[in-house]
């Protein structure tokens, strides 16, 4: 199981953050996933051996903060013309097509993973 750094996850939380605006704060267990509440994320952290990071709206960069989503949709663009995704994690990736209000045929990894691909394929030209 991969083990991600905290910058990995506050950069993770960005996209998550994106995806819930009511919330101010999420947790991230270090092998990737997030959670809304505390408790649900410190019971997987117990069963996987993991650590527990809270990531808050204010403290994560942008965050999220709606103030310009056109920004938001180029940052995304560019992130995402350098990332190999193919490689990436189920979580990140679902995050991100989620970020870009994209979907998937279905909500399994290589439906997400092949919504990506075509995505970037576009964004490429």
């Amino acid at each position: 199981m991969k083990k991600f750094t905290i910058e990995e996850l506050q950069e993770m939380s960005v996209s998550y953050l994106k995806m819930y605006p009511a919330s101010e704060k999420m947790y991230a267990t270090d092998d990737g996933n997030f959670f809304l509440v505390k408790n649900p994320a410190q019971d997987h952290a117990n069963k996987t051996s993991s650590d527990v990071y809270t990531f808050e709206r204010d403290k994560v960069g942008s965050g999220g903060a709606p103030n310009d989503p056109a920004a938001d949709l180029v940052d995304l663009h560019e992130k995402l013309k350098t990332l190999d995704v193919e490689k990436m994690e189920y979580n990140a990736a679902r995050a991100m097509l989620g970020a870009l209000k994209f979907t998937a045929e279905s909500g399994k990894k290589e439906d997400v993973i092949k919504a990506l691909v075509g995505y970037k394929a576009e964004i490429l030209k």
